[in-house]
């Protein structure tokens, strides 16, 4: 009976261990992803503080006025 149970438990981690290598993989791309997404946090937020970007609740138009542009209107 020991024999058959090592033989099975052999068995069970020689199957288990390419799944294994896949959560790990998915792991370590879940923790890319998060830190992608910090960086890109960070990054734009610094770009709020530079003026770079419209920061949350600012000009809601999506058209541009001639204000905003420097342009002339047509005569």
């Amino acid at each position: 009976m020991g024999v058959i149970l090592r033989a099975l438990s052999h068995t069970i981690r020689i199957l288990l261990r390419p799944a294994l290598f896949v959560y790990r993989a998915q792991a370590d791309a879940l923790i890319i992803e998060v830190q992608a997404k910090r960086r890109l946090a960070d990054e734009y937020q610094a770009a709020q503080a530079r003026g770079e970007v419209a920061r949350h609740g600012g000009e809601t138009s999506r058209f541009l006025s001639t204000q905003r542009t420097g342009l002339a209107t047509r005569k």
